[in-house]
């Protein structure tokens, strides 16, 4: 097998066909690595990318509440990127794409907060 080959997949959620390289190219290395996802039967499986996405926000939700500020934000900073453009943001992980509300881990990634009282700010407030 080379490293450019695509594979045909079906997502165990959704049922969608999809192509996967199966290696370092393939479009699931942008997610954030937080194996495992969950304790289901499929969590080997290989999922399509919008389904993977709503699987990690949702890890990352988990982790952001039960970890310290501190353990996430150390884990967020290895994602950290110096584009701000939409672009490069990831649907469900970094932005909510219905109401495109940014979500926590976007705002731990960028590594303080802005002070504009958003709404998944993920940073303790101050008190004073």
């Amino acid at each position: 097998m080379t490293d450019n080959q695509q594979h045909s997949r079906t997502c165990p959620e959704c049922g969608i066909t999809f192509s996967c390289s199966a290696n370092r190219q393939c479009w699931c290395m942008d997610m954030p690595a937080l194996l495992p996802l969950d304790s289901s039967s499929n969590s080997g499986a290989c999922y399509c990318q919008r389904c993977l996405s709503k699987r990690v926000a949702a890890q990352l939700e988990r982790l952001i509440a039960s970890k310290p500020h501190t353990e996430v934000l150390a884990k967020a900073a290895l994602y950290r990127t110096q584009s701000s453009a939409k672009q490069g943001l990831l649907e469900y992980i970094d932005y909510h794409p219905k109401s495109e509300q940014l979500t926590a881990w976007y705002h731990l990634k960028r590594g303080y907060c802005c002070n504009n009282n958003c709404q998944h700010c993920p940073y303790p407030v101050d008190q004073d």
